[in-house]
Order: structure tokens, then sequence, then C-alpha cells
């Protein structure tokens, strides 16, 4: 998925917007955050996933989620 500004978002499964990234700083995820949060908008989706190479879930009820790259497997 692409968003309008050239953001992209790499799958989305049952309307939800997942990104892979490679940062584990999450202190400065705010650009992987953007397009993320733009296919939401456009989607209509009230979540979105980051898989992060981290140790431990983020888990939000509504907005982005941060899942380590552990859980896909």
């Amino acid at each position: 998925y692409k968003t309008a500004k050239g953001g992209t978002v790499d799958l989305v499964l049952n309307n939800i917007p997942i990104k892979i990234i490679q940062s584990s700083n999450l202190k400065n995820i705010g650009w992987q955050e953007r397009s993320l949060a733009g296919a939401m908008k456009k989607l209509g989706a009230t979540r979105g996933i980051l898989a992060a190479p981290v140790d431990r879930p983020i888990i939000e009820k509504t907005g982005i989620s941060i899942l380590p790259w552990a859980a896909w497997s």
C-alpha cells in the first residue's frame, strides 16, 4: 500500500495496515508512524501495527501497536 504522499505500508491484513521497520529505537519512529497513520485514515482502520526488532509488544486498543518480529514466526 502506498499513501498519496509516497509513504509505504508493507501489508494490509483484515483492514489492519502493517509496516515492518528495522529500528529498535522507539523514540525515533515518528516517520514510520506517519505513513502507517495515513494508511489507517485512508482505510478507515482504528488499528495499525509496526513490526519491529523489540523484545516486548506494546499493544494499544486503538492506534498504532508495536509487535516484535518474533510474533510473526
